[in-house]
């Protein structure tokens, strides 16, 4: 905790938060940092601080399995694939049997000029075990973040990925703790993922090729504020490892038995709960689709339907009709079917109309409809 409150003021002076094109600065108030829209009048300007979180919507991410766990080999392999492009960052998270997992970053959609571009999901990241999924509800948006073979996996909650579960599906992650992090928790969080954060990594995401003539900017810039707290932080390092130590010591050793067998029903847990979870979609969506051929045989006779297809979820059917308003109005008082719509006008020709209608099915309504029937 000592050490996250440090860290803490290391963002007071050097750190912005940029999320929905806004930046947002780090605001220390009676002994506690928060963030605050727009400048401070006391310190240096968001816009200008050499370090930058950005938020989710500013970058690509993506881990990458390289065929190789040489570390020279796939640091040459790296270098030769990335170049020195500045707007890509990488990790190499884990190296095991003829193979590496690479966590990879493109800021190039940010269009900010920083020193250093930290991404809002590796910094949240950090501090989540295998398999945990955090959802931060902060800013008018939600995301996702998890951790596997300690490479993370992130992303923006939409219509497709809207929950826990289907996320950890997307990714193929097996769900173990879901955690819950909110806006005004969001400082601490930071802080925490910045202290468990190795000089090694910060500097990956670097974006200047550095030369000896930098040296005294990067200093300036960067060195100053850091160096005057870091060396609180090594004055107290000790007595806080001694402390740690001390309460280490002091537990039961007969609960890591204990934990141990609870860890392992949970994985046995989350595990089938995702196997049924992933059965469970794959039977609703196929129900779906087979039900589309009874709507369409109470239709037949009142139209002239020439093609179907089941595209971006949607089932669309394109005929011919006498009136294709009567022929939506039909299909729309069908029970289970919703949200049927003409996707283009219709298009009239002497005796019928041409239309493009797509619709939604309910198939638990469509079911009992024909059962009552």
């Amino acid at each position: 905790m000592q050490k996250e409150k440090l860290v803490s003021k290391i963002l007071v002076t050097c750190a912005c938060y940029y999320k929905g094109g806004v930046f947002y600065h780090f605001e220390e108030s009676n002994g506690t940092v928060k963030l605050v829209k727009g400048n401070s009048s006391n310190q240096k300007p968001s816009n200008q601080k050499p370090i930058c979180i950005l938020g989710r919507e500013y970058y690509r991410e993506v881990v990458k399995n390289y065929p190789v766990d040489d570390p020279k080999s796939l640091s040459k392999l790296l270098k030769l694939e990335f170049s020195n492009n500045t707007n890509i960052s990488h990790i190499i998270t884990n190296k095991d049997q003829g193979s590496s997992l690479v966590n990879v970053w493109d800021f190039e959609e940010s269009g900010l000029d920083k020193i250093i571009l930290l991404p809002e999901s590796f910094l949240l990241g950090k501090q989540l075990n295998n398999g945990d999924v955090l959802l931060l509800s902060a800013f008018e948006q939600d995301v996702f973040i998890t951790n596997s073979q300690k490479a993370t996996h992130s992303g923006i909650a939409n219509s497709l990925i809207s929950s826990v579960s289907r996320f950890t599906s997307s990714v193929g992650v097996s769900l173990g703790k879901k955690i819950d992090l909110k806006e005004e928790s969001l400082v601490p969080a930071f802080a925490k993922g910045l202290s468990l954060c190795s000089i090694k990594e910060l500097l990956s995401f670097s974006r200047i090729s550095v030369s000896k003539s930098d040296y005294p900017h990067i200093f300036k810039a960067l060195g100053v504020p850091s160096v005057l707290v870091l060396s609180l932080y090594l004055m107290m390092s000790s007595a806080y490892v001694a402390y740690q130590s001390s309460q280490l010591t002091t537990k039961n050793a007969s609960q890591n038995e204990q934990i141990s067998l609870a860890f392992s029903l949970q994985d046995k847990y989350s595990n089938t709960y995702s196997q049924l979870d992933k059965l469970e979609l794959f039977t609703q969506s196929q129900k779906s689709k087979s039900e589309v051929w009874l709507v369409l045989a109470m239709l037949y006779e009142h139209a002239e339907i020439s093609s179907l297809r089941y595209q971006n979820e949607r089932f669309v059917i394109l005929g011919k009709a006498a009136k294709a308003t009567d022929f939506l109005s039909r299909l729309s008082n069908i029970p289970g079917i919703y949200d049927a719509k003409f996707d283009f006008p219709t298009r009239k020709s002497k005796k019928t109309e041409s239309f493009n209608i797509s619709f939604l099915i309910q198939p638990e309504v469509l079911g009992r409809s024909e059962g009552n029937g």
